[in-house]
């Protein structure tokens, strides 16, 4: 099993692929024992059955931050799109029988008016496995709002090594993976003016096999940094809000000049477990 200090601080890169399912990889032979699966979008306790030692953190995410609102002038420039927050998948975490997990869940990052920054996605936490301490998902930074006549920058992904958010106009960059388990954060598509369209997607991974953000195009706002569970938010068009939300733990849609933005999406996580003793 991989130590939590080799995991924040950091392997090997390696190339993203979809996430296996974990019950295909880590199998029983308890007799009666059945693949349990859970999932947490707001902060609780969970205890662990007694005949449990291992859980596998199928996928999980901190919270993507809020696009940046457009230029608060019509026909202007766009804000950026919000950073992705970071990832971890298929992660094997050793835990102690009738023990408790405490999970907190980062909040998306506050959308913004126009002429207002999107706001910070909060961190995802996981605490008590048998090793101590905690596992930290970092979330996303918000994107700028457009500005004089420039599209707003896109925001940075949360992470260790996260991608940065696209210049005006630009595509946000992608984020890397650490190992097998651990993914830093894509950055935000900078928004767009009346003489350049945003950032055509927001940053996601090398190999990225899932659905991507889309900017609003000329005066648009930038798409939102990608995650593991969908797209980032898009970016609204010109002197228009953005409208189409971002999947859990991606970036906001940056607004159009003089729109709003989208929030981040909030975090997530999807853990499972051999039980004979439960059935849910």
């Amino acid at each position: 099993m991989i130590s939590r200090k080799a995991l924040i601080g950091g392997l090997l890169a390696a190339a993203l692929v979809a996430p296996v399912p974990a019950a295909a990889q880590f199998t029983s032979s308890a007799p009666g024992a059945r693949w349990i699966t859970r999932v947490v979008t707001a902060d609780r306790v969970d205890v662990i059955p007694l005949d449990v030692s291992t859980v596998i953190i199928q996928r999980a995410s901190g919270a993507g931050g809020g696009g940046g609102g457009g230029q608060a002038t019509p026909t202007t420039a766009g804000g950026g799109g919000g950073g992705a927050a970071a990832f971890l998948q298929n992660f094997p975490l050793a835990v102690t029988p009738g023990s408790s997990l405490t999970f907190v869940v980062g909040v998306g990052g506050l959308l913004a008016a126009p002429g207002a920054a999107g706001g910070v996605g909060g961190n995802t936490t996981i605490a008590g496995m048998t090793s101590g301490g905690t596992l930290v998902l970092a979330g996303g930074a918000g994107g700028s709002a457009g500005a004089a006549g420039t599209g707003g920058t896109g925001g940075t992904g949360g992470g260790q090594t996260p991608g940065t958010g696209g210049a005006a106009g630009v595509i946000g960059s992608n984020g890397t993976a650490s190992g097998a388990h651990y993914l830093s954060g894509p950055g935000g598509s900078g928004g767009g003016n009346t003489a350049a369209a945003a950032g055509l997607t927001g940053g996601s991974w090398a190999g990225f096999p899932y659905s991507r953000s889309v900017g609003g195009g000329t005066g648009g706002g930038g798409g939102g940094g990608n995650s593991i569970f969908g797209s980032g938010g898009t970016g609204g068009f010109q002197d228009a809000s953005a409208s189409v939300a971002a999947a859990p733990g991606g970036g906001g849609g940056g607004g159009g000049g003089n729109g709003s933005s989208t929030a981040g999406g909030s975090g997530r996580i999807e853990y499972g477990f051999w039980s004979a003793l439960v059935t849910q």
